[in-house]
């Protein structure tokens, strides 16, 4: 028999019949195109039948695995014939119904040799196999173990997805840290982390800070964002005054490249809220209803980067947090080589304005020069941008507690600076006389007089009693309220002491600036002392050898006329050294 298309096409149409009855269940049509004697060799063992019955049978226990779960898509046909009888192979690619899609199982092929009869084309042997050698006895396709693939690889996906995300996460942070120009964008840094913590649907979060320790004056500062309150801040936090923090910085020096977790309730929790209050750090309504105070610190030595949540911290959440430790020891490492610049630029910043406070000191013929070196050192604190300030002083002290000031100053406000000199006892005085207490009964080159509302105005009435000019000026900056609290940064310097007056408390960097600038005064001062000194021998000199002179003049007379030689020559003398020539000089001898 000769393959002619129209043949194929018969096939290809007797084959489709034969498919959709056997897909759709109906068996007794689909068993007309199958011969009594039929043979069959399958895929598995369970596939090899020798009758028609037998696979009837099978088909019958199998049909609701078949039945709308199973298409035959995208055939080709190859024909072959043998004599009478026709091969028809097929292969095509088989889908299977999985939760409701349909999902390529693989390839299909099936050779089937027909026979040509009265009836039409009738199967006497077919062989039919998939790559598939997955599935179990009594199932027609593998579903189970697709799901099971399927499970995992959506597992994986998933996964993979997540692990991308991640790094998406710190990637962002990395980005944030890298452009960090200033110590102050650590908080940016805590900000972005937070977020990114949020994403992943971490929740209750507190906040997200880095501590900076300094174990040298026992206290850590805290570049902290609290994320219930969209809010950043910066906290100096004396961490021996609270049992709570000590422990955390404990930790974090011991465990110097690892992470340690914990939680705070009960009475622990009440006293870590009470430190708070009383420092006056941040509020936090939401801690006051808290439980639980859970935390967790990745630490880096010196300090660390902490996470704290309102609730309990879940493993997941840990294991997440720790994946911000590398990328936070970049920002940190970035933290500190700003530190290190800055410090470095502001230190010749210092030195600059320490030189030029020296050159004018240097300069000092007079004690009233001094007004002229208090001028500079208040034009180099504005330059230097001392948060605060509002005077400066020079406090010359005897021995006898007699104070000389020179002082350039504006209570609370050094936009219009007053220069005036004043002196006092300082015993007399017990707002005015507090810092000369601490200067002579204490060996310290640097301190802080701290004065409270209550304490200026007791120095109004002192102030009265010394200069009602200044005690004018200071009752009314402190009515205006432009003056509620000064602060005055103290230096020793040789007989006395400089003393910046602040309205906030000094920083570190202000002690380092007054310090120096009393540093570099000294030196000046001493010079203009021996100056002084050394012009106080020259004048003794000068008026013993005038005297000399005199002497020498008066040892000469030899009679009562060489008296007034003597009288000339008093008078040059006197003359010489500066005695004002309208001075009149003579001698009486009285009878």
């Amino acid at each position: 028999m000769k393959v002619t298309p129209a043949l194929k096409k018969e096939l290809a149409q007797w084959l489709d019949t034969y498919w959709t009855n056997y897909l759709k269940g109906d068996i007794e049509t689909w068993a007309t195109f199958i011969r009594d004697d039929y043979r069959n060799i399958g895929g598995t063992k369970e596939e090899i039948w020798n009758s028609k019955q037998e696979i009837i049978d099978y088909t019958t226990k199998i049909l609701d695995q078949m039945i709308g779960t199973a298409e035959i898509r995208n055939r080709e046909i190859e024909v072959i014939p043998y004599g009478e009888y026709m091969m028809v192979n097929e292969f095509t690619d088989l889908y299977v119904k999985i939760e409701g899609e349909w999902t390529f199982y693989g390839p299909f092929r099936m050779s089937s040799l027909l026979e040509k009869t009265d009836t039409g084309w009738i199967a006497l042997h077919q062989h039919g196999s998939y790559p598939d050698m997955k599935a179990l006895e009594g199932e027609a396709f593998s579903i189970d173990a697709i799901k099971a693939e399927n499970a995992k690889l959506q597992e994986a996906v998933k996964s993979r997805t997540l692990e991308l995300e991640i790094e998406a996460a710190l990637e962002r942070v990395r980005a944030v840290a890298m452009g960090m120009k200033k110590p102050e964008e650590m908080l940016d840094v805590c900000r972005i982390i937070s977020d990114q913590l949020q994403q992943f649907g971490v929740s209750k979060i507190r906040n997200v800070q880095t501590a900076i320790i300094d174990e040298n004056i026992g206290q850590y500062l805290c570049y902290q964002y609290f994320t219930p309150y969209h809010t950043t801040a910066v906290e100096k936090t004396e961490y021996l005054r609270s049992p709570v923090e000590h422990g955390m910085v404990k930790q974090m020096l011991a465990s110097r490249d690892g992470h340690f977790i914990g939680k705070i309730t009960g009475k622990e929790l009440k006293e870590f809220r009470s430190h708070r209050k009383e420092e006056k750090y941040f509020p936090d309504p939401h801690l006051d209803d808290a439980k639980e105070l859970a935390y967790c610190f990745l630490s880096i030595g010196e300090g660390g980067l902490g996470l704290t949540l309102y609730h309990p911290m879940e493993a997941d959440v840990l294991t997440l947090f720790k994946r911000f430790h590398q990328v936070f020891s970049l920002a940190y490492q970035r933290f500190r080589d700003i530190q290190k610049a800055e410090a470095q630029a502001r230190e010749a910043q210092i030195e600059v304005a320490v030189e030029r406070v020296r050159a004018q000191s240097m300069a000092m013929h007079h004690p009233d020069d001094l007004d002229k070196v208090n001028k500079e050192i208040l034009t180099q604190l504005n330059w230097l941008q001392v948060q605060g300030l509002s005077g400066v002083t020079f406090y010359l002290v005897d021995e006898h507690g007699w104070v000389k000031a020179w002082d350039f100053s504006s209570p609370g406000n050094i936009g219009d600076p007053t220069s005036y000199t004043l002196q006092f006892d300082f015993k007399l005085h017990e707002m005015l006389g507090f810092p000369f207490k601490t200067l002579f009964e204490t060996d310290q080159d640097y301190f802080v007089a701290d004065y409270p509302l209550e304490k200026l105005e007791k120095g109004v009435s002192e102030f009265e009693e010394i200069d009602p000019t200044i005690a004018k000026i200071l009752k009314e900056a402190l009515s205006t309220g432009a003056l509620t609290h000064q602060w005055t940064a103290c230096a020793r310097i040789s007989d006395g002491m400089l003393g910046v007056d602040l309205v906030n408390p000094p920083s570190e960097d202000t002690k380092t600036i007054v310090l120096k600038i009393a540093g570099a005064f000294n030196q000046a001062y001493q010079r203009f002392l021996d100056l002084q000194k050394a012009a106080a021998h020259a004048r003794e000199s000068e008026i013993d050898l005038a005297l000399e002179r005199v002497r020498a003049q008066t040892m000469a007379m030899h009679s009562s006329e060489d008296v007034g030689k003597c009288i000339v020559k008093m008078f040059s003398e006197l003359t010489a050294l500066g005695v004002d020539e309208g001075t009149r000089f003579g001698i009486g001898i009285l009878n």
